[in-house]
């Protein structure tokens, strides 16, 4: 039978797909290099945040069963959160694509207290995929939400790749470039990423969370609606 480049195609778009799908990669993440005793908390950011915490899940399990994962937290989209249903215990929260908005903040709000709640013997889980740069803020002072979108409309119109923009979000930012994880207060953290940049790099994946840069691609310098 002579083949169908069409359906050969389409096939090898599904098992690529289906090769990345967020849950499936943390599961075998998980099981391929276990997580260090302890209870779990667990804070899953991006547009792939609900599959990836259901990975986690499927591993770890919930307090309802048993597992290791006592608290959950998911950020990503509204669209994202309905499509990927998650346990009732699991607390959701919603942000701005590919804008920040109120919810941003009030996620990144969110997102602090959840890792400074968590108990001294806890092991952060950190599940991050692309989209959390808008998803989830805390901007530094002097910057409100006003300001923060017009810099971020103003990035992504800009031409500039995706480190130089999110070398500039930053510098906007408390939670970015390794400020999230000044907010585990020594516990162990294990992130897990799933990368939408070039080069993989984990400082550029989310504005880099948990990972603080290395040689900035270029200043802040300015932009409109700032001296």
């Amino acid at each position: 039978m002579p083949v169908q480049p069409c359906r050969l195609l389409r096939e090898l778009l599904e098992a690529a797909l289906e090769a990345v799908e967020g849950g499936r990669c943390v599961a075998t993440a998980l099981r391929e290099r276990p997580l260090p005793p302890g209870p779990v908390w667990a804070a899953a950011v991006g547009k792939a945040a609900p599959a990836m915490l259901r990975g986690a899940l499927e591993v770890l399990g919930g307090p309802h069963e048993g597992g290791r994962i006592q608290a959950a937290l998911a950020i990503s989209t509204a669209e994202a959160l309905a499509a990927y249903p998650l346990p009732p215990w699991v607390e959701r929260r919603a942000g701005g694509h590919p804008l920040p908005d109120a919810g941003s903040l009030e996620a990144g709000s969110r997102l602090a207290a959840f890792l400074e709640e968590a108990p001294r013997e806890a092991v952060l889980l950190c599940l991050v995929s692309g989209g959390s740069s808008a998803l989830v803020e805390l901007p530094v002072p002097g910057v409100d939400l006003a300001l923060l979108r017009r810099a971020n409309a103003w990035l992504l119109g800009s031409g500039l790749d995706i480190a130089a923009v999110n070398a500039v979000r930053r510098r906007l930012s408390r939670i970015k470039g390794g400020g999230l994880l000044r907010l585990a207060g020594g516990r162990p953290v294990r992130a897990l990423l799933i990368s939408d940049v070039p080069g993989n790099d984990p400082a550029v994946i989310g504005s880099g969370l948990l990972f603080p840069p290395g040689p900035e691609p270029m200043t802040a310098g300015s932009f409109p609606g700032t001296s």
